[in-house]
């Protein structure tokens, strides 16, 4: 995350209360230990040069150095990035949208402490969903053009009937944190599942700001796996390379987006796709369903509703089930390939979905190298 100390702070008669100290202490040693990536305003790195008697020799440091390299940092970063904590002189902590930059801005007595200025929490279901947006992130950072910084994270796991209980005790310790929820939608205008419901329930209910909470725009992570590494997962099945290829040809959201490519995407599922698109694409869903014949029911073929939700017929055959190995395979696969492959062939609407999801990953995540003492 880029923790701004701005303008407010400093002055000719600058004077610091202890907890501000204390504040401006952990902020520091946060920025040294790589948990953040700290820039401060050049007149208050000025003023701070009158004040480093007040800190540890490692903090200290820190600020000298903010203020010999004033012409060097990366403060363009204020500028890019989707998310700032901007430390000011405010009485509370309030948040805003401006030109899609979320800035908090946050008094700097309440980051006196050092559990909220620890390393970002990034909370999403379970343990391969974290793993799964971590790899993908760190290919993004490259095309961020941001290789000289990290992403600094821990993980927590709000999946399923845990969800409120996590999430409350990310609060309650007023830590800094990123929750990915699943959307578990069948169709854009389907409800939303019932762990991203839970999550907003327990979020709309706090004061707490330091976080974001993002419900995937598409039916869970599984649908944001690139093209070239299902390519990969699936390079014995030719059948689901081709589907893959079509849907990104024509640029076939809903099936690539909601589709079910953990359990398999039924007949039943391409129908209502099918129902759904506009006329142009009729013909594309019915080669689909054509090219798929010799693996459906018969039954299913010769009628033109296929009404029956517990449909068995997969048109697009998954290694899936409930442990995802859809999932766990496509990590497998992620790490040995190189990023600038991974964008190659996606269709329009997952781009900027994971572009959306990867961008604040990346900003909220956002450190600086370790600095040795």
């Amino acid at each position: 995350m880029i923790i701004f100390l701005d303008s407010t702070l400093g002055g000719d008669n600058i004077e610091f209360s202890d907890s501000e100290l204390n504040a401006l202490e952990l902020i520091a040693q946060s920025a040294c230990q790589g948990h953040h990536l700290v820039l401060v305003d050049g007149k208050l790195a000025k003023s701070l040069m009158g004040e480093l008697d007040k800190f540890s020799a490692r903090a200290s440091a820190f600020f000298k150095r903010q203020y010999e390299r004033l012409s060097s940092s990366p403060r363009h970063l204020l500028r890019d990035s989707s998310v700032i904590i901007n430390v000011c002189n405010d009485d509370c902590i309030t948040a805003s949208s401006v030109n899609s930059q979320t800035i908090i801005k946050c008094p700097l007595r309440n980051l006196d402490s050092s559990t909220i200025l620890q390393p970002l929490t990034l909370a999403c279901e379970d343990s391969y969903d974290c793993n799964f947006f971590l790899i993908l992130a760190n290919h993004y950072r490259s095309r961020l053009h941001l290789q000289a910084f990290e992403i600094r994270v821990t993980h927590a796991h709000c999946g399923g009937s845990g969800a409120e209980r996590v999430i409350g005790e990310l609060i309650r310790e007023k830590k800094i944190f990123l929750v990915i929820t699943d959307s578990d939608k069948s169709s854009p205008s389907d409800v939303l599942g019932r762990t991203a419901k839970a999550v907003s329930k327990t979020l709309n209910a706090t004061q707490h700001k330091l976080y974001e909470h993002i419900i995937l725009n598409c039916r869970e992570v599984e649908n944001l796996i690139p093209d070239r590494v299902l390519g990969h997962v699936f390079n014995q099945n030719p059948r689901c390379s081709e589907l893959l290829h079509r849907f990104s040809e024509a640029n076939l959201d809903a099936p690539r987006l909601y589709g079910d490519f953990k359990e398999g995407i039924t007949l039943h599922q391409m129908r209502k796709f099918a129902s759904a698109a506009n006329e142009s694409m009729q013909s594309i869903f019915t080669k689909i369903e054509d090219d798929s014949a010799q693996h459906l029911n018969s039954f299913c073929i010769s009628h033109s509703e296929c009404a029956n939700s517990e449909c068995m017929c997969i048109v697009f055959p998954s290694n899936g089930g409930k442990e995802s190995t859809i999932l766990k395979r496509s990590i497998i696969e992620l790490k040995k390939m190189g990023g600038c492959e991974l964008w190659d062939g996606i269709c329009e609407a997952h781009l900027r979905e994971l572009d959306r999801v990867l961008k604040a990953i990346v900003f909220w995540g956002l450190a600086s190298n370790p600095i040795r003492a």
